[in-house]
């Protein structure tokens, strides 16, 4: 409406933003993946709607929930999760059982870091997590595989 007032070169830039805008909420709408941003106190601020595939809860209901008491199953996966990025800024590929809003539980793995207001201080914690319950399935088959092996082995009369 008011566009026509402003310079060319602005509303040049207004509509990059825009498509740059846009660009970004269609590729957090439909990654299958999590991608969130808690404060200090693990207090969820922003998700995904990849949320309510992986853990049933909506993103209306995940927001503001605390991440230590209601998502994780065991308290001291959050605790090593956090001493893990104190120690290094970062965490990749740290894995923990986390629980749906129906109460069965999934595998997680999460990639995150520390983020920062303009002047440096830290603000939260944001990051990546994508179901792995099919990896912790293969390795489980693996590893009775190999017991199965080892044990054949270790038996057989043939040796």
């Amino acid at each position: 409406m008011f566009d026509k007032f402003l310079p060319k070169k602005v509303r040049i830039k207004i509509n990059e933003l825009e498509k740059d805008l846009e660009n970004y909420r269609v590729l957090v709408a439909n990654t299958p993946d999590l991608l969130y941003r808690t404060d200090l106190e693990g207090r969820i601020l922003f998700v995904s709607p990849s949320m309510e595939t992986l853990s049933g809860y909506t993103v209306e209901e995940a927001v503001g929930m605390k991440m230590a008491e209601e998502v994780y199953l065991h308290q001291q996966d959050r605790t090593l999760f956090l001493e893990l990025l104190q120690k290094d800024g970062h965490v990749r590929n740290f894995q923990a059982q986390l629980k749906r809003k129906d109460g069965s539980i999934w595998w997680a793995s999460t990639n995150a870091h520390f983020y920062r207001d303009k002047n440096g201080a830290i603000c939260g914690i944001e990051g990546v997590t994508r179901n792995v319950d099919e990896l912790k399935k293969a390795e489980k088959a693996q590893q009775r595989s190999e017991e199965l092996f080892r044990l054949a082995f270790h038996t057989s009369p043939d040796l």
